[in-house]
This record gives C-alpha cells, sequence and structure tokens, in this order.
C-alpha cells in the first residue's frame, strides 16, 4: 500500500470518526503502532470517544464502541475505554504508549488521559498479557495442527506472541508502556519473515521454541520484581472520567 492510499483511508477513517461522535484520542494500533508493518499490511485504528450527553445524563442507553466496516477501527466511549485501561487489556492499554507519529487526534482531554496513564497501570498486566499470551500460543499450535494455514500468517502470530511478550516485560519492569517494539524490531521481522519456521517440520522451529521459553521465563522474572502496584489507582481514574465529562458538558 503506498503512501497516497494510506492516507487517504485515514482521513476518511477521521472524517467517518467525527462525523458519528466527538473523538479524545485516536491513533495506530496493530502492526504500524508496533513497527512490524509491511507494504501490504492492514490499517488498524482504535481510539476513545465520549458519548453525547443525552447518553450521560439522559435516557439513551449508552454506545459502548463505534465499529467501521470498510476498515478495521474501532473507537470505544469514554467509559467503556476507562474500564478495559484499569484492567490493562494489551489492546487498549497500547493506545497510552504510542508514538507521536501515530497519534491521529488528540483533544485536550485525550492528552489529560495520556499525562495520567500511570493511574491505570497495576499488577493487573501480570495476568492480562500472560491471558493473552496464552491464547495466542494456543492459536498457533492450532493452526499449526490444522495444516491448511499459510507459513506466512502463523509466522505473523509467532511474532505476536514473542511480541506481546516483549511489551509486558517491558511494562512490569519499568512502569511504562512502549507500544513500538524498536528493541525487538529485526528479531520480530525475522520472525515474521519466516526465519524462525522449520520447513521440514512444517511448524515453528526448535530455536522458536527456545525463544519463547526464554521471553516467557523473562516475564515470568519481571512479573516477581516489578514495582507496579496491586491495583490501579481507580480514584484518580474516576475523578479524571468526570473532569471530561464536566469539561465537555
Amino acid at each position: 500500500m503506498d503512501g497516497k492510499k494510506k492516507e487517504q483511508i485515514v482521513l476518511r477513517t477521521m472524517q467517518k470518526i467525527q462525523e458519528r461522535c466527538y473523538p479524545l484520542l485516536v491513533g495506530y494500533s496493530g502492526s504500524i503502532a508496533y513497527g512490524t508493518n509491511l507494504p501490504g499490511s492492514d490499517i488498524d485504528i482504535r481510539g476513545i470517544f465520549l458519548n453525547p450527553p443525552e447518553e450521560w445524563i439522559g435516557l439513551q442507553e449508552d454506545s459502548e464502541q463505534i465499529r467501521l466496516d470498510d476498515s478495521d477501527t474501532v473507537v470505544y466511549s469514554l467509559k467503556k475505554a476507562m474500564n478495559l485501561l484499569l484492567a490493562c487489556n494489551p489492546n487498549m492499554i497500547e493506545i497510552l504508549g504510542l508514538r507521536p507519529e501515530h497519534i491521529l487526534f488528540c483533544s485536550s482531554e485525550g492528552k489529560s488521559i495520556l499525562d495520567n496513564s500511570n493511574v491505570f497501570l497495576s499488577r493487573k498486566a501480570i495476568f492480562t498479557f500472560n491471558g493473552y499470551a496464552v491464547k495466542q500460543r494456543r492459536r498457533v499450535a492450532a493452526l499449526v495442527e490444522e495444516r491448511n494455514t499459510s507459513q506466512k500468517e502463523i509466522s505473523k502470530d509467532m511474532m505476536h506472541l514473542i511480541r506481546l511478550y516483549a511489551m509486558g516485560i517491558e511494562l512490569l519492569e519499568t512502569s511504562r508502556v512502549v507500544t513500538y517494539r524498536e528493541k525487538e524490531h529485526d528479531l520480530l521481522m525475522k520472525i515474521r519473515g519466516g526465519e524462525y519456521w522449520d520447513k521440514k517440520r512444517k511448524a515453528p522451529s526448535w530455536e522458536y521454541e527456545r525463544l519463547l521459553e526464554d521471553y516467557m521465563g523473562a516475564f515470568n522474572n519481571a512479573a516477581l520484581r516489578t514495582r507496579l502496584p496491586a491495583e490501579p489507582n481507580r480514584e484518580a481514574a474516576n475523578e479524571l472520567t468526570m473532569e471530561i465529562v464536566r469539561h465537555y458538558l
């Protein structure tokens, strides 16, 4: 996908988002955000929007998310997003660690969420990141067993498994969300490119299995040493949410 086409898709997506809601924070997700994208990679976009007044103080039912069918775009309501952030949901929490160039829209309210990202972080990340990793390992194993998925697709999932552990390790060790995986970039792209695929066995190579064990061990060690609090600062998150709503109303 050339740069012009990518720009057109992003502009069209942002226009649709702004037509349907009041966005607070919108940015890239997926391979672009991680730095593992290829020229033909999909454009994934995630964000946070503020529900209209009639959903906060009226009888109209809250809208928890808006999904655009013509692109992989999902934006979550403020309340839904805050709860996902407080749960250290890996797919949501990555929005807190985006590079500036990967943020597509940021209101003053969105900036306040980024500036207070520490209130969402806790040792809950140990369980959420490990839970996602377990699901990803099972997915890779199932795809290998099925024998009808391409090596490229499986290698991509293998890459994301290591990427997930790497992000989780850094979060636990530094208490910071870093979405773009600069340190592991070359390794991740080698995995995605098939260098850790055993063509004879039609399965991940033994080298990959050892690499995965190393990352799993490092994650477990980071979980034991982390200085993250046991629970997120719900009181501060709640006050931030109310402040954003009051400002908008």
